[in-house]
């Protein structure tokens, strides 16, 4: 008679041991010859296909590539849409990038256009998509694949809550450096470390409809690596949006507007970055769209140092009249709206 260790050897033997990583327990079709199983995927949508592939371990093996190839051959593929539309609040961005992978592996095309006639029209890519829902993982990856920074969409941020700094419901389109100096993790470099305002250098001061172009977009994140990075690479420091206004008067504004000591410093760094190392204009513009001047800019932060007093109001605000008259700027020129800064106060 054979000893107990003898039974229990036998018996892991024969033991069928793959039965284990299912997450349910085997079905007859998995015991199916794989010239069988693939036979009833072909006759399966999409749909039950994935669904399929949930059934157990090997199912998902055997079915992912035949699930993603297929989807990717359609006109509009869902897989790659998901993963750069999907709102990143509600799904893991691990299951996101996931997804993706997969997607690409198989065929997937970063390029790929969608269109919708309505009720809402729009056309995006994936590129669009992931920018708009603020999903930089998911933007580096595309571009990684070769997705165009420079395609055009129109009208896809209708009810999408997005990171970028335009309106919600701007019926134009966006490149890639918006995105990134919209972007509160400021992360601009690709995988190697070159910056991405290097490498799309042609499309550094390509506003968005609204007119701002990627240096006013990273002004109000006050933050000075980017901006150095923006204007090293060709940013235009005189550059004037729909508004009306240049880089160093958006500064400005953004300066007196702030109550808090730290943001105030940062943008005063800003400022004299601005008029000391790019020699930004301090006069008047020869555009006549830009009213003020610095100067008059400037002054009238007294009026909102009045409104919202902070500690050092006054001190702050004469800091910058002085920079900007030691750097030239005329204290009785008129500005485009027919003031001076006498006039201002």
């Amino acid at each position: 008679m054979a000893s107990s260790q003898d039974f229990a050897t036998t018996s892991a033997a024969n033991e069928d041991f793959t039965r284990y990583i299912y997450p349910h327990p085997q079905d007859y079709i998995t015991r199916l010859p794989d010239e069988l199983k693939l036979n009833v995927t072909q006759r399966l949508s999409i749909g039950d296909l994935g669904r399929l592939a949930q059934t157990s371990r090997l199912f998902y093996d055997f079915i992912t590539p035949i699930l993603y190839t297929r989807d990717n051959r359609d006109k509009y593929p869902r897989a790659i849409f998901w993963a750069a539309s999907v709102d990143p609040d509600k799904v893991p961005n691990k299951n996101i990038l996931a997804v993706l992978d997969f997607s690409i592996e198989y065929g997937g095309n970063p390029n790929a256009m969608y269109v919708s006639a309505g009720p809402l029209p729009f056309r995006a890519t994936p590129l669009h998509l992931a920018a708009a829902s603020g999903k930089l993982g998911v933007v580096k990856k595309l571009l990684r694949n070769r997705a165009d920074p420079n395609a055009l969409g129109k009208g896809f941020l209708y009810n999408m809550e997005q990171s970028l700094d335009h309106g919600a419901f701007d019926p134009g389109s966006i490149n890639i450096l918006h995105i990134l100096a919209s972007q509160h993790e400021r992360e601009h470099t690709d995988a190697t470390g070159l910056s991405y305002f290097s490498k799309y250098r042609n499309l550094i001061n390509v506003p968005v409809p609204r007119g701002e172009a990627p240096l006013s977009i990273a002004l109000r994140h006050r933050n000075l690596e980017l901006i150095r990075d923006i204007v090293m690479n060709g940013g235009d420091i005189e550059g004037v949006s729909e508004l009306g206004t240049t880089p160093l008067i958006q500064a400005i504004t953004c300066f007196y507007k702030e109550r808090t000591t730290a943001i105030r410093k940062a943008y005063m760094e800003l400022i004299r970055y601005l008029v000391e190392d790019c020699n930004a204009h301090v006069g008047k513009h020869p555009n006549d769209r830009v009213y003020p001047t610095p100067l008059t800019c400037a002054v009238t932060g007294f009026g909102k140092a009045l409104q919202f007093p902070w500690k050092d109001a006054v001190e702050d605000i004469c800091s910058i009249i002085t920079l900007l008259l030691k750097r030239g700027a005329n204290i009785n020129e008129q500005s485009n709206d027919q003031y001076t800064a006498l006039n201002v106060l």
